[in-house]
């Protein structure tokens, strides 16, 4: 099965890797993929190769907020998640969003270790 995120902000954040506090440059909620554009951490998205999933927010905030931020998690998507345990998850093409397949410049950031569960982690440096 497909992999089907509802849309109503559901995510929960339950376990983290090693935490650090990240300044927000844009809008994010708990469990979206982020990435530091220089000037803080905002969604991260597959559209551009320029916006990579550094990591993952912990919790949600605004710009000029500061937030949690992780290389892994465990993140609930919520009992609207639909997805095949073992499946893996990609950096979508909508900023920070997941998807079952790969966006315009792939990038796996997570499997599913249930039909609602995933295991997530940022995939590339932050330079």
């Amino acid at each position: 099965m497909a992999f089907v995120e509802p849309t109503d902000g559901a995510r929960i954040v339950l376990e983290t890797s090693l935490t650090w506090t990240g300044l927000l440059n844009g809008t994010v909620q708990p469990g979206d993929p982020i990435y530091n554009d220089g000037t803080g951490f905002t969604r991260a998205d597959a559209s551009n190769d320029a916006k990579p999933c550094h990591a993952i927010a912990v919790n949600g905030g605004v710009s000029g907020d500061y937030i949690d931020v992780t290389m892994e998690a465990i993140i609930d998507f919520g009992t609207g998640c639909t997805a095949t345990h073992g499946a893996a998850l990609y950096l979508n093409d909508t900023a920070g969003d997941y998807g079952a397949s790969a966006g315009t410049f792939e990038s796996r950031v997570g499997r599913m270790l249930g039909a609602q569960v995933a295991h997530v982690w940022g995939v590339h440096s932050m330079t």
